[in-house]
Formats: C-alpha cells, structure tokens, sequence
C-alpha cells in the first residue's frame, strides 16, 4: 500500500480500486499460505 490513506477517508472509486487489487493479491497470497501449510504437513508426518 503506498499511499497512506486512510481506508474509511477514501471515496468508493478508491475503495473500489484497493478492494479489486487486495482480492487480485489475496489470490496469489492464500496460494502461498495453502501451499506453506501443506510443506509443514508434510515434515510433520
């Protein structure tokens, strides 16, 4: 996040703008976190 807006500051086409590009960088980051999980899974058996 660079700009230091605050979130309830912001008008609905930036809040619009932020909530497409966090579900954008939630889909590559809940891949991340599934996969980490799986890995300790894995050494824990």
């Amino acid at each position: 996040m660079e700009n230091a807006t605050p979130f309830s500051e912001m008008d609905d086409y930036e809040k619009a703008m932020v909530i497409h590009q966090s579900m954008n960088n939630a889909h590559s980051f809940a891949h991340e976190i599934q996969a980490e999980e799986h890995h300790k899974q894995i050494k824990h058996n």
